[in-house]
């Protein structure tokens, strides 16, 4: 595991034993601290490897509209293909939640796949899925790729 950084009173690390990129959002994020996330979750990304995302929004409040518009905007991203389960946020939460990251799919360069959960194994079994799945298509262009 990678040093837990602390942005506000967020906490983002890596699990080395995942590769899981692990987000704890507590209270209200505000557009500075959505700003550092963004460039600490790119640092831990892996150039041209898919980010896998895991959010605790069991103690989060909100996300600000300008930290909204930040993370909805083209102008602090890179391409890379990302996973985000978010478990534990209250009904307004997780309706806020899905909405920023619907509007920033339909504006991102890159492909965005959400889910939303209520329990921590369910987030962490899907993230899973996804990851098995994406480390299958690699090894089927690699093997297709050798074929050649």
């Amino acid at each position: 595991m990678r040093e837990r950084k602390r942005i506000g009173p967020h906490e983002v690390w890596q699990e080395a034993d995942t590769d899981f990129i692990c987000w704890s959002h507590i209270g209200m994020l505000e557009e500075a601290e959505a700003l550092e996330l963004i460039h600490c979750v790119v640092s831990f990304t892996r150039p041209r490897k898919p980010t896998f995302l895991l959010c605790d929004h069991r103690k989060a409040t909100g996300v600000s509209a300008e930290a909204r518009r930040l993370i909805s905007s083209k102008q602090h991203t890179r391409e890379f293909e990302g996973y985000i389960a978010i478990f534990g946020a209250s009904s307004p939460v997780r309706i806020l939640t899905n909405l920023i990251f619907k509007a920033a799919a339909l504006t991102l360069p890159f492909e965005l796949h959400m889910g939303s959960f209520s329990l921590e194994p369910e987030a962490r079994a899907w993230l899973a899925a996804h990851k098995q799945e994406v480390f299958r298509r690699e090894e089927e262009t690699m093997a297709q790729g050798t074929v050649s």
